[in-house]
């Protein structure tokens, strides 16, 4: 008989999984689709490949809190009667990992590339045009480069600066790093790439 009544919980505590996994990846494929397809497609494309899939982690994870809360209340009967204080405390530990989560991916960022602004947590100068970033070459002159990107927010030791990182005043966010070398006042190297510090 008690081996029964294990059993029971054991099978509603999968449930409690099974819905909330599929609540969370139904949020996380509709959110998702609406931001990928939302999204400025032309700045994505010039600070590097965003697919599909990021996207959609990016909600799952974040909108996951709904999912287990709304399984939690789905399944409540069956989990807290008879062994419910077996399966509580991961319950809970789930609920509050989503949480955690949302708040990472939504509000601090927790070094993570922001998908409904960009560059969030990138400071640049008023007249920088990042759509033009993959239009720089090695051998552009510095003016050519001030053409195509606007102005740089400092310039050190034959090296100019586009961004910094900081701009965001609430969270920690990945930003995107540009500088580049001049040598004789033409480009002789280009970093352009995402930072994740």
């Amino acid at each position: 008989m008690r081996m029964k009544k294990i059993f029971k919980k054991l099978i509603s505590f999968l449930l409690f999984l099974i819905i909330g996994t599929a609540i969370n990846l139904f949020l996380g494929l509709c959110a998702g689709t609406v931001f990928y397809f939302l999204r400025d497609k032309e700045l994505a494309a010039a600070l590097g490949s965003f697919y599909f899939t990021r996207y959609f982690w990016y909600f799952y994870l974040g909108l996951g809190v709904i999912g287990w809360i709304v399984s939690l209340i789905i399944m409540r009967k069956p989990l807290f009667e008879g062994l419910g204080f077996v399966f509580l405390p991961v319950e809970i530990i789930i609920v509050l990992f989503s949480l955690l989560t949302a708040y990472g991916e939504f509000v601090k960022g927790f070094e993570t590339i922001c998908i409904y602004d960009l560059l969030i947590d990138t400071e640049y100068s008023e007249s920088f045009n990042p759509y033009n970033i993959p239009k720089l070459e090695v051998g552009m002159s510095r003016d050519k480069v001030i053409a195509l990107v606007g102005a740089p927010l400092d310039e050190r030791n034959d090296t100019i600066y586009y961004t910094h990182d900081g701009k965001c005043p609430f969270g920690d966010f990945a930003w995107y790093e540009l500088y580049l070398e001049l040598e004789d006042d033409k480009v002789v190297g280009i970093t352009s790439h995402w930072m994740y510090d």
